[in-house]
């Protein structure tokens, strides 16, 4: 208390003085935002242009979040971050909204030797891992995707077992998508059956009706995790399984999305030509 009656004396007529007001505006309008349309800053207001008002925010966090308690630091940090993640992915060449948020998610959360856990924010820690998911792909940096591998796991952990299906989902078919994007740089296929695993995990727990792009997205990676392993395996069995995969794939899109079925089709054509020419070597 001693900390914040320095920074906040009392006026003489018993008034919070200006730089109070101003920073409890700032606050309250962060966690406007993020209240009344969640990741969505285009619509809602602030009093200056929003990169102003997110660095404004920045430096009173930074200067004053320590004093305050740990609950309340947690969740204006999240606020915090979720607007530079959303800035970021808007912005995304300029990797400094990244790299705040992620800073952020980061200050959020227990330091490595407390065994404190904020509640209610298994949301901020699977958007933590998407920060370093998108910056690994938008650098791009190797490191970054690896990073965001645990966290992933950890979002999936926490959401098992029917405590969060939607999050359980969406986490493991990210999952798959930075352990597909990994193992396709690399020669061995230990990352490529993790993506297989994750990927068959997320497609447990997606209704094909409620959640098409899910299921698509799930159903696509799955396919190209099959083929990728099969081009590097002896043999046809695994690009065999990568044939239905894609045929599904295309049985979703339909005949009208033919700039969305081009890129499968070709998928799988090579996959049967290279079924065709080994089956020819056999």
């Amino acid at each position: 208390m001693e900390d914040r009656s320095r920074r906040y004396p009392l006026t003489e007529e018993l008034e919070f003085p200006e730089v109070f007001q101003s920073d409890l505006t700032d606050l309250l309008d962060l966690l406007v935002l993020m209240s009344r349309d969640y990741l969505s800053p285009d619509t809602s207001y602030t009093r200056a242009p929003l990169p102003e008002f997110i660095e404004r925010v920045g430096r009173l966090l930074t200067a004053e979040s320590s004093k305050w308690p740990r609950d309340t630091r947690a969740s204006l940090m999240f606020a915090f971050a979720d607007l530079c993640l959303v800035y970021g992915v808007k912005d995304w060449r300029n990797d400094e909204w990244l790299k705040k948020a992620q800073a952020a998610y980061r200050a959020g959360f227990p330091k490595p030797d407390e065994d404190w856990i904020p509640r209610g924010h298994v949301n901020a820690l699977f958007n933590f891992a998407m920060t370093h998911s998108l910056r690994g792909v938008c650098l791009p940096d190797r490191t970054q995707l690896e990073q965001s591998i645990p966290l992933f796991h950890r979002v999936a952990y926490l959401c098992s077992g029917g405590r969060d299906s939607w999050l359980y989902a969406y986490a493991n078919m990210q999952l798959g998508h930075v352990l597909r994007q990994l193992g396709e740089e690399e020669s061995g296929t230990a990352r490529l059956e993790e993506a297989l695993a994750a990927y068959m995990s997320a497609a447990y727990e997606v209704d094909e009706r409620r959640q098409l792009d899910w299921y698509r997205s799930i159903l696509f990676g799955r396919a190209e995790t099959l083929r990728l392993i099969g081009e590097r395996e002896p043999g046809i069995a695994r690009l065999q399984e990568a044939i239905p995969a894609y045929q599904g794939l295309l049985d979703l899109y339909g005949p009208t999305t033919a700039d969305l079925r081009k890129p499968v089709e070709e998928k799988l054509e090579r996959t049967q030509a290279e079924i065709r020419a080994r089956t020819a070597r056999a």
